[in-house]
């Protein structure tokens, strides 16, 4: 990867000539990708994204169609992230972003989740005709994931 300098000589008896030129060699991108595609309600978030591949990208990038102010790029990591961006709604809205380079284009296109944070989980288990234990709910005093 980088920049050259290629020359060209052509020489016989009567005369030469010469011919430079710069080169540029870059690696093509590939594996764009969003590794947390969601945020939070009335919560700031960027959006985060790597590549497996790539020199040089230059990028845009836009959430429903209101397009980043401001991309930051890691050549070391592969890694960026926009700017801020802030939904007072929650759902599903799209991402995409699009990288670009001297030799290649990698697009994506996909959903990123707007959600509220889990506040105080618990679980409320119920009495049935089968068991005599009446309904108790159940809060944890630190986070926990459930898996459904």
């Amino acid at each position: 990867m980088g920049v050259y300098n290629v020359s060209i000589v052509c020489a016989n008896s009567f005369s030469s000539s010469s011919y430079s030129v710069l080169h540029t060699v870059q690696a093509a991108i590939t594996g764009l990708s969003v590794p947390l595609p969601g945020g939070y309600v009335n919560t700031p978030f960027r959006v985060q994204f790597q590549l497996a591949s790539g020199t040089s990208p230059a990028f845009t990038q836009d959430i429903n169609g209101q397009p980043a102010s401001q991309i930051t790029f890691d050549p070391a990591t592969l890694t960026g992230t926009s700017a801020f961006y802030s939904s007072t709604a929650g759902g599903i809205y799209y991402v995409n972003i699009t990288a670009t380079n001297m030799v290649s284009q990698a697009q994506l296109y996909q959903p990123f989740e707007i959600g509220a944070q889990i506040v105080a989980p618990g679980f409320l288990v119920l009495s049935t005709p089968f068991t005599s234990t009446p309904s108790r709910m159940f809060h944890f005093a630190s986070p926990i994931t459930f898996k459904v």
